[in-house]
């Protein structure tokens, strides 16, 4: 993996390498993340927390209500470019739940269905999945410190974590 460091770049020409045939984390993250929304609970949920996020974005009105109600936050749009902008998505959905439920059903400010009880609980397995990976990420980023010890206890932290997630998605614990 290579974050497309100088030092990086030399070791690779050096070895005769192509680095275009290397991945980074970030990429490799991207494409969990792309295999964890193709699932049916996940891909329709998250369908509809798109759809929510950019009719919120459409009107200033709802903004402004939005705002009022979360102390001056906002809903958070996703791109595909990012795997971490798909968390922070779900994360501020999940956190100013109470507003964005309030705007649509009880104001019907915007014109979108709002998330189903159990959809609730589904982003927010979103979030805890999902975590895990920013929560590993942010402490193999260290500038100060060695990390390569780390990498193989993060590897084994990282299967443990999928073993148990589908432990919970398997009979609808984690999805119901």
């Amino acid at each position: 993996m290579t974050d497309n460091a100088s030092n990086m770049i030399a070791a690779f020409k050096m070895y005769d390498k192509k680095l275009e045939e290397c991945v980074t984390e970030e990429d490799e993250l991207q494409l969990v993340v792309k295999l964890f929304e193709k699932s049916p609970p996940i891909k329709d949920v998250m369908a509809k927390v798109r759809a929510i996020v950019n009719s919120f974005g459409h009107s200033h009105t709802t903004v402004a209500a939005l705002m009022a109600r979360t102390g001056g936050l906002k809903l958070i749009s996703d791109n595909t470019t990012r795997w971490s902008s798909t968390l922070l998505m779900a994360e501020r959905m999940v956190k100013i739940q109470a507003a964005v439920e309030t705007i649509i059903v009880v104001e019907q400010l915007v014109k979108v269905p709002n998330l189903s009880q159990s959809e609730w609980l589904v982003l927010k397995g979103i979030v805890k999945f999902l975590g895990k990976f920013k929560l590993i990420k942010a402490r193999m980023q260290a500038e100060k410190v060695s990390t390569i010890h780390k990498i193989i206890p993060h590897l084994k932290d990282i299967l443990a974590h999928l073993s148990h997630m589908k432990t919970l998605a398997e009979p609808g614990l984690l999805w119901n």
